[in-house]
């Protein structure tokens, strides 16, 4: 598989992802500004279709992903190199930060579709159940990531080589680093 058909099904899949999160948002979004006063500064006789009051807004996803090829690792640290797109130069390598919060996965076999299945239902509920409370849970629908395709192996940092490729998601650090929440590698191809 090429480079380019890898990237395009990254994109694909995160696109959908942001997609189906998107319109479960939206749709909470409606319930709590039209059918429920969940919030005691929303008004008796608020417009349903006013902006949306600041206690019930849903703080949006801060994750940033990256793709490519780790070239250097250091302790709890390594350096990601994504590839040129096209004619476009390579962006400058990207430091990446892992600490004990970092979930490191290795990706397998695509799961069958029951399992796939279950595993997006139970993340919408979660999701739900994050959303009824947005103010307590904000770091965590911050950081929300849809269940994988794929089987997955839990890795150690130790596990990670020089050369592997990797997906991150990460929250970018005021350094210019991305602090890395999930990490998935891939097999080589």
């Amino acid at each position: 598989m090429s480079q380019k058909t890898i990237i395009i099904t990254i994109i694909t899949i995160l696109v959908c992802g942001e997609g189906v999160l998107f319109y479960q948002i939206a749709s909470l979004r409606h319930a709590l500004a039209g059918k429920t006063a969940l919030a005691a500064d929303v008004a008796p006789n608020a417009s349903d279709t006013g902006p949306a009051s600041p206690s019930t807004s849903l703080p949006s996803n801060s994750l940033r992903p990256i793709y490519g090829e780790i070239i250097e690792i250091g302790t709890n640290m390594f350096l990601v190199a994504a590839p040129a797109v096209q004619s476009q130069p390579a962006p400058e390598p990207q430091k990446v930060i892992a600490d004990a919060a970092t979930t490191i996965v290795s990706e397998g076999a695509l799961k069958d579709q029951k399992t796939q299945d279950m595993e997006m239902e139970a993340f919408r509920k979660s999701s739900y159940e994050l959303a009824a409370d947005p103010q307590k849970n904000r770091d965590a629908l911050a950081t929300l990531i849809a269940p994988s395709r794929y089987q997955e192996t839990v890795l150690r940092f130790s596990d990670l080589k020089k050369g592997d490729t990797v997906q991150v998601f990460g929250i970018d650090q005021p350094d210019g680093s991305l602090k890395a929440v999930r990490m998935t590698r891939f097999a080589p191809r």
